[in-house]
């Protein structure tokens, strides 16, 4: 009797495996997933999101679902992060998530039971999220990606051993998919610690020879964007080029001047570009470069007393 009841709870925890073989799953997530608008000059996190289905056909019974996203081609760092390698070996860190809060990291490598799914013939989806954080300055442009295939992407299901339990034990079958993460940096230019050209207080005496000043500028371009800085001749009323700017004082009355790339005041500092231009730049490299503006007042009849200025747009054409 004993022999009796003990085939046929054999039987009975054989049935499920036998009817599962009968259909299968297959899973499929969107590719690529891409990181769009990702600056490196400016550090924080970007979000994304994936969607992950699942088809199944022939399935007789109720089955449940666990999938796997490894470390992807890209590896992961010490923090558990994955990683999208790019250009000159470069990496960023990003991590996939199972909430929209970001709170819940998907393991590296573990299956993840995706306890709100319960699989029969057709298709389900569900939502992956996506995090991407730069803290680097100096990331070279180009695209950075990393691919999860075979293990890296693996979907199991089936019906939930009741005598082991976990994803590892599924009474079931097994399926990969293939995709791609990935994100192309946009390049960008930030100015700052812009500081006024100030001549101080002028005098008569002083205006019969060079009266000379300095200002400065500081820009910030991606790595290896080329870039172009330019000053306009300012506000002044009958401005003839970058070196006969006028500042406006009472009644209308001016004060020539011009803006310099150099000290001996032999480059002058304007908005035209290409040949026989007359602006000023580089190559960025993500670092902060700094540039000197030399402003010199010739000699010239000076004009009624009072506070005399005027306004020099500052452009970065990258």
């Amino acid at each position: 009797m004993k022999k009796h009841l003990l085939l046929i709870l054999i039987l009975a925890f054989a049935l499920p495996g036998k009817a599962h073989a009968l259909g299968t799953c297959y899973p499929r997530v969107t590719s690529p997933i891409t990181f769009t608008g990702v600056n490196p000059l400016t550090s924080g996190t970007y979000n994304t999101t994936a969607t992950l289905s699942i088809t199944c056909s022939g399935l007789s019974l109720l089955n449940t679902s666990c999938f796997t996203l490894g470390g992807g081609t890209g590896g992961t760092n010490s923090s558990g992060q994955r990683l999208l390698p790019g250009p000159g070996n470069n990496t960023i860190p990003f991590q996939f998530f199972q909430d929209s809060g970001m709170t819940n990291p998907w393991p590296i490598g573990t299956p993840v039971h995706l306890g709100g799914i319960q699989l029969l013939d057709g298709t389900v989806n569900t939502t992956v999220y996506l995090q991407l954080y730069i803290n680097q300055t100096t990331l070279p442009l180009g695209t950075y990606s990393s691919t999860f295939s075979s293990s890296d992407a693996m979907l199991v299901y089936g019906t939930l051993d009741i005598i082991f339990g976990g994803c590892n034990s599924l009474l079931g079958g097994s399926a990969s998919t293939s995709f791609t993460v990935q994100t192309s940096l946009v390049k960008s230019c930030v100015l700052s610690a812009i500081s006024s050209v100030n001549f101080g207080n002028i005098t008569v005496s002083s205006l019969m020879a060079n009266v000379t000043a300095k200002g400065g500028l500081s820009v910030q371009c991606t790595s290896t964007t080329p870039y172009q800085i330019g000053l306009d001749n300012g506000q002044g009323t009958g401005v003839t080029g970058p070196a006969a700017r006028k500042m406006t004082g009472p009644l209308g009355a001016t004060l020539t001047y011009g803006l310099y790339q150099d000290a001996a005041h032999s480059s002058v500092w304007g908005n035209t570009t290409g040949t026989g231009g007359n602006t000023q730049g580089g190559t960025g490299s993500g670092n902060v470069t700094a540039y000197t503006v030399y402003g010199l007042m010739p000699p010239q009849t000076t004009p009624a007393a009072g506070t005399y200025n005027d306004t020099v747009t500052v452009t970065v054409t990258y």
